[in-house]
């Protein structure tokens, strides 16, 4: 009983982690990709105008 209760712990676990991580990629659009590159880019040239290169 004690190992069934636990394959269905498991189970539950791997359904919330696979639908979580397939939502998240369905949410996130090119655009969030783009304003993600840019704003490390941003961050990049700040750091190394502070850093006098």
């Amino acid at each position: 009983m004690l190992v069934v209760l636990g394959v269905l712990v498991v189970l539950a676990v791997v359904v919330f982690v696979v639908v979580g991580r397939r939502d998240r990629r369905r949410l996130s659009s090119p655009e969030d990709s783009a304003a993600a590159r840019d704003a490390a880019a941003t961050q990049e040239r700040y750091a190394a105008e502070r850093h006098g290169v």
